[in-house]
C-alpha cells in the first residue's frame, strides 16, 4: 500500500520536530532575561499537582506564546492527520470526525 496518504502527516510532525529546538532555545532565553516565580500547588478535589508559573518582569512575550502554541498545534494535527489516514485506510466512508484521542487519564479515554 502507497504511503503517500502519510505525507501530510509526516510534514507536520516533521515542522514540529524542526521548531522544537528552536522553541527550547526561546524558552531558554526567556528564562534568563525575564526571571519568574513558580509555585506548585495541589487540587484539593483531585489530587492532581499544578505548577503555575508568574513573570516577575513583563511576562512571557506573546511570540513565545505563538511558538509554543503553534509546535503543539502542529504535533495535534500530524495526530489528528494520521488518525484520518488509517480511517480511510480502513475503509470509513466520512471521516469527518476522525481524531486522534487524547483524554486527561485512562478512565476519561475509555469513558
Amino acid at each position: 500500500m502507497s504511503r503517500a496518504d502519510l505525507a501530510p502527516c509526516r510534514a507536520k510532525l516533521s515542522w514540529a520536530v524542526s521548531n522544537t529546538a528552536n522553541l527550547d532555545r526561546a524558552i531558554a532565553a526567556f528564562s534568563q532575561t525575564n526571571p519568574y516565580g513558580v509555585r506548585a500547588e495541589r487540587n484539593r478535589h483531585t489530587g492532581e499537582m499544578f505548577i503555575y508559573a508568574k513573570g516577575v518582569g513583563e511576562g512571557i512575550p506573546l511570540s513565545l506564546s505563538a511558538h509554543a502554541g503553534m509546535t503543539i498545534a502542529a504535533q495535534r494535527a500530524s495526530l489528528d492527520i494520521l488518525a484520518t489516514a488509517l480511517a480511510i485506510r480502513n475503509g470509513a466512508r466520512d471521516p469527518t470526525d476522525v481524531y486522534f484521542p487524547i483524554a486527561h487519564s485512562e478512565a476519561d479515554f475509555f469513558s
